[in-house]
């Protein structure tokens, strides 16, 4: 496989500044100011990637991508902060409406974070609707897709997102395509 370590500190940047947007949409849609506690690009043993969720319980949300940027993402609460998001978005806080606004919450911050990257490659990125999700462990992330077809390894673009005075924390996962993201990165 040959990368061209410019173009993934390209896309760590881009990644960094997509967690950025999506830290001030989530301060708009609550008035809680996160800040981005980490981004990172990883190549990911696939059995490796259950240890990063510890067996936590989680709820989510995940969009497929296609067009410019061709993979799945995901948003990812541990229940406590999930349950202090819904505490701090205005309207109704019902388990009726718990999926619907995780969701929203998610299709938002996801999408703040791939503007950039639709920008920088100067092509629509399109995303498929929010899918609501529960789960412990990798159940959070998307298993059906391209991204993980026969691969030992995947790419993993994490930013994580905290707020420290509302015991908030986020995390958005990012898995491309690894075929559409070699193209990518690849060299000249």
């Amino acid at each position: 496989m040959k990368l061209d370590v410019r173009a993934l500190g390209t896309f760590n940047r881009l990644a960094h500044e997509g967690a950025e947007h999506a830290a001030a949409s989530l301060e708009q849609l609550t008035a809680v100011e996160p800040r981005v506690e980490s981004t990172a690009i990883n190549l990911v043993a696939k059995e490796d990637i259950n240890e990063v969720f510890d067996g936590r319980e989680f709820v989510g949300v995940q969009i497929g991508l296609e067009g410019g940027l061709v993979g799945e993402s995901a948003l990812a609460l541990d229940r406590k902060s999930a349950r202090r998001l819904l505490e701090n978005l205005p309207g109704e806080d019902s388990p009726e409406m718990t999926e619907g606004r995780i969701s929203e919450v998610g299709n938002i911050l996801i999408g703040g974070f791939l503007d950039g990257w639709a920008d920088y490659l100067g092509t629509a990125i399109d995303i498929t609707p929010p899918t609501y999700v529960e789960g412990s462990g990798m159940d959070i992330l998307p298993d059906g897709s391209s991204v993980w077809d026969d691969r030992d390894q995947v790419f993993a673009f994490t930013s994580e997102l905290k707020a420290a005075d509302h015991s908030l924390e986020l995390v958005i996962y990012m898995l491309p395509d690894l075929d559409a993201f070699q193209k990518l990165v690849a060299g000249p």
